[in-house]
């Protein structure tokens, strides 16, 4: 409801939803940027990078267009911590994207 009380117009209802969807996606990107912060701070563990990377990779199939660059950064992070845990990437790599991703999520608004 505006700040008026009155209804809204189509126009501030479509606003409203996007502001809603931006806002659980990011919060999204968050909690898989956590997970993958958890994954880098134990032991390797190629079975659960690989299902997170995975899951990373089909969640951002699309989303909200202004945070395009937030997915992109995440999956690119997601791989990193997968090729780490499997002895094909080394930590520091992974620790870079990552932290690349957290300074974009700190970032949006």
């Amino acid at each position: 409801t505006p700040q008026g009380g009155g209804l809204l117009t189509p126009v501030e209802w479509q606003l409203v939803k996007a502001e809603r969807a931006y806002t659980q996606e990011l919060t999204s990107l968050r909690d898989e940027a956590e997970n993958l912060v958890a994954l880098l701070n134990r032991a390797p563990d190629p079975v659960r990078a690989g299902a997170a990377a995975e899951r990373i990779a089909q969640d951002t199939l699309d989303g909200q267009p202004s945070l395009e660059l937030q997915r992109a950064a995440l999956v690119q992070a997601a791989e990193g911590v997968r090729l780490w845990a499997m002895g094909g990437g080394d930590r520091q790599t992974a620790e870079e994207a990552l932290s690349e991703v957290i300074r974009l999520l700190e970032g949006a608004p």
